[in-house]
């Protein structure tokens, strides 16, 4: 999706200042801070941004993870553009938060497939650990919400279903046209990303019908899932509506709170009245 939809989490757009990492016992509270390219991992795109606002504290400021769009094989943390106007908005209506936004290994173009998928989301899981182990020294809470946009939304949702069996922390999910049964997408989805899922899974759901259906969200849906805001484009060609349909369906049949916003897409921009919507369902989705 374009800047349209982006500008929707303008509670993950950077201070256009720059912070080095540092190793620091605690990072002070009386100031914005930004920390770029911060290392979860070895591998080169392992890295976050992460936003720390000022008067934070570990029982007041709670957490925002993003992960980017990209079809699995493309994107990164620097598709969300910055400018003052953004950082504005981000003071004024998610004062309550700090914020990371998340790169992630891509899938190979080679014809090197093996473990994609899993990586992934190894690397997800790795880069949560690290915000949580560092949360004490960032001086927030742990209290987590998950938002991703298309194959992003697939991430974040797959953590936030698998990680509730175990955890507490993430407490709601924001998914912008996301992919959410992969067997459904590539099925009903357009050529593009049907290739993109048998660079991301490794083959067709013909080969590989366990792997797409680990890789696939609506199979950890339990009534211990948390809250979801599932806002999906009616006209969608790579991620179809029916399947986030049947995703939110799966929600429902186990108890879980969610809401389900539709929109038609133009030029893969949301329109101005639409976008205005989402953004203030996202706003008390948060509170």
């Amino acid at each position: 999706m374009k800047k349209a939809i982006l500008s929707l989490f303008t509670a993950i757009i950077l201070l256009a200042s720059c912070a080095k990492e540092e190793a620091v016992d605690y990072y002070p509270v009386d100031q914005d801070l930004v920390l770029r390219n911060v290392k979860y991992g070895e591998d080169e795109l392992q890295r976050m941004d992460v936003y720390l606002p000022a008067t934070r504290s570990t029982d007041q400021t709670n957490i925002i993870v993003y992960i980017h769009a990209g079809d699995w094989s493309s994107g990164n943390k620097d598709d969300i553009s910055l400018d003052d106007n953004l950082v504005s908005i981000l003071k004024e209506h998610f004062p309550g938060y700090a914020l990371f936004n998340l790169n992630h290994r891509l899938a190979a173009d080679s014809g090197d497939y093996t473990g994609a998928a899993t990586k992934a989301e190894m690397d997800i899981l790795q880069a949560m650990d690290y915000i949580y182990n560092q949360a004490p020294v960032y001086q927030i809470s742990t209290n987590t919400y998950m938002a991703g946009l298309e194959s992003g939304a697939q991430l974040a949702s797959l953590y936030t279903l698998k990680s509730a069996g175990v955890s507490s922390r993430v407490k709601g999910c924001i998914v912008i046209s996301g992919a959410f049964d992969l067997m459904s997408v590539f099925e009903t989805g357009n050529p593009v990303i049907q290739n993109s899922l048998r660079t991301y899974i490794g083959g067709s759901p013909t080969d590989h019908s366990s792997l797409y259906q680990s890789a696939s969200p609506i199979q950890y849906v339990s009534s211990a899932s948390p809250p979801f805001l599932i806002i999906h484009a009616n006209n969608n060609t790579k991620f179809p509506i029916g399947q986030a349909e049947e995703f939110a369906q799966s929600l429902n049949t186990n108890g879980v709170v969610y809401e389900f916003i539709k929109y038609d897409s133009v030029k893969d921009s949301i329109s101005a009245p639409d976008t205005e919507i989402v953004f203030n369902k996202i706003k008390k989705f948060l509170q």
